[in-house]
């Protein structure tokens, strides 16, 4: 009688998060593996539906929808044992730029005049994104203010008269291009 142990299942993601579309590279980690493993991938997103699959030992897999994903993995050897390990939010994918920004001008207030500013990003569900703010008096063409931060920003405009804003977002964490935005307002 031979007594064989089941395959000890593992493997790891690279990245753990990108811009949409991308390709993740997944490597198998496993050990006991005996003669002749067989894999079988399946690639879920946050919805539970597969998206993906594969019989290869390190599939490349290309991700297009802006989510988290879980991986699974099951591993058959030669002696007919079976493992699987399922990781739940093994990567995701973002598209992390801005797309908008809005302003509220603080009416309650004489000189200096507040205005904040809050951004809009293609993946709402993105958190922490920076953001630099380049403000322009279109009078002069000078530029009056810059800021840079994840919070947004408040910024107390001096005199009344009309400002060119610039939001520019660097991509963050996910690898996302810049994007800019920019409108003109009135104080």
């Amino acid at each position: 009688v031979v007594v064989t142990q089941a395959p000890d299942v593992s493997f790891n993601s690279n990245p753990t998060q990108a811009c949409a579309p991308t390709r993740v590279q997944f490597t198998n980690t496993s050990s006991r593996l005996g003669a002749n493993p067989r894999y079988q991938w399946e690639f879920r997103d946050a919805g539970g539906a597969v998206v993906a699959t594969s019989t290869d030992e390190n599939p490349a897999i290309n991700f297009t929808a802006t989510t988290s994903y879980s991986a699974t993995l099951t591993v058959r050897d030669n002696s007919g044992c079976v493992s699987t390990v399922t990781r739940n939010n093994v990567f995701t994918i973002s598209q992390n730029r801005i797309t908008d920004f809005t302003y509220t001008i603080d009416r309650n207030t004489c000189t200096p005049i507040n205005v904040n500013f809050r951004s809009q990003f293609q993946d709402p569900n993105t958190a922490g994104q920076n953001v630099e703010w380049t403000i322009t008096d279109v009078a002069t063409s000078a530029v009056v203010g810059v800021t840079y931060g994840t919070n947004p920003p408040t910024y107390s405009f001096a005199t009344s008269g009309r400002y060119r804003v610039k939001a520019t977002s660097g991509g963050g964490s996910f690898g996302c291009p810049a994007a800019t935005v920019e409108k003109e307002i009135t104080i």
